[in-house]
């Protein structure tokens, strides 16, 4: 081919145009990092965790509006809606005596945190399951353990994971107990199916160089680059899975995760407790971390869980305290490092000003709809 034909140029043009897509080698290098999304990490204090007959139970309870108060009706559902990224469109989320103090958490990949709550008191979704069914639905231990009798398909296949049920009219304060904490470890089995991925973003990263619009591509170099948003949403499931002060206001409760993480050293219920299926794993985990509770000092007060942004666009409000209805002024938010009043403690390093203008807001907005996976199962209905 001659230098300087027609041909030689429509081929420089190729070259020059593919691969890239106006990404930096950095930025596209940053970008990879996301993904792919691998299997969720194992739960070693939970010996039904993936057990498909667990799975099977704890998916039917997690619909059930009987796991709740008397009257009230409430399932675990209500908070955690399929259509609404697993969350609800409620500013506060409403327990068997009303609203409480925090909107509800996603359940979207939810098997993969280490930590549970907006404060981050659980460090296992059957101990979180737990603390939700006895201090948001109330329910009372032994009605719950009536119900699951009653029921032929609760009964034989929580016998066929855990042995006989007791005697609701005989059953001791311990019996009692562990029967609800085994309905905790049934519905981690359902929530740890709860999986988003194959994203468009997924799919770019495998190499389908088609997957994200150019208006995509520049909201990915955004959010690798001067919007900073990969500084604590990173890695395949783009969360660091740690807490953060976004100078929102306090909760009502006063809780943050300087008192969470407090509070998990000290739960009954947690990793190392008695109802844990392997407590020298619990107890070597909570030595972790407590080592970076220490490290991280004053800086946990008023931080509060960062949460994944798979399926992000799916969901109604945002912040733990759900004031903030739509993503564009979440994010603004972001752009100002806005601090409310009532806000406490020290706002992150990282939660600085960001030079970021309306369009690339926009941009950045698209790029977190190519975050939406294939769904996850709502086989029951509601």
């Amino acid at each position: 081919m001659r230098l300087g034909s027609p041909a030689a140029a429509a081929l420089l043009v190729l070259l020059c145009s593919c691969g890239d897509e106006g990404l930096s080698a950095s930025e596209r290098a940053a970008l990879e990092q996301l993904g792919p999304l691998g299997k969720p990490p194992s739960s070693p204090s939970n010996a039904v965790a993936d057990d498909e007959r667990a799975v099977g139970l704890g998916q039917a309870l997690f619909f059930d509006p009987d796991l709740s108060k008397a009257g009230t009706g409430i399932a675990c559902v209500d908070c955690h809606q399929p259509k609404m990224g697993w969350s609800d469109d409620l500013q506060f989320s409403s327990g068997a005596e009303g609203p409480m103090a925090r909107h509800s958490q996603t359940l979207t990949n939810v098997a993969y945190n280490q930590f549970l709550f907006w404060d981050g008191r659980a460090d296992s979704l059957w101990s979180q399951a737990y603390a939700a069914t006895t201090k948001v639905h109330e329910v009372d231990q032994v009605y719950l353990l009536g119900h699951l009798g009653e029921m032929a398909d609760y009964a034989q296949t929580y016998t066929a994971l855990f042995g006989p049920m007791p005697d609701p009219l005989t059953a001791s304060e311990d019996e009692l107990q562990e029967v609800v904490i085994n309905c905790g470890k049934v519905i981690e089995a359902y929530e740890r199916t709860l999986i988003s991925t194959n994203s468009a973003l997924d799919r770019w990263i495998a190499g389908d160089e088609a997957a994200l619009t150019e208006q995509e591509l520049r909201g990915a170099a955004l959010f690798v680059g001067k919007g900073g948003c990969v500084e604590c949403h990173a890695g395949p499931n783009l969360s660091d899975g740690w807490f953060h002060n976004i100078g929102l206001p306090a909760a009502s409760d006063g809780r943050d995760a300087s008192v969470g993480l407090a509070d998990l050293q000290a739960n009954a219920n947690n990793a190392a407790g008695e109802w844990s299926d392997d407590p020298e794993w619990g107890a070597a985990q909570l030595a972790a971390i407590a080592k970076r509770v220490q490290k991280a000092g004053g800086a946990l007060v008023g931080a509060h869980k960062t949460p994944t942004l798979r399926d992000v666009v799916a969901r109604p409000r945002f912040g733990h305290d759900g004031r903030i209805t739509d993503l564009r002024t979440w994010i603004e938010r972001y752009r100002d490092a806005k601090v409310d009043p009532g806000a406490v403690g020290q706002v992150d390093p990282k939660y600085v000003e960001r030079d970021l203008d309306d369009a690339e807001i926009t941009d950045l907005i698209a790029f977190l709809g190519a975050l939406t996976g294939d769904p996850a199962s709502t086989e029951v209905g509601y």
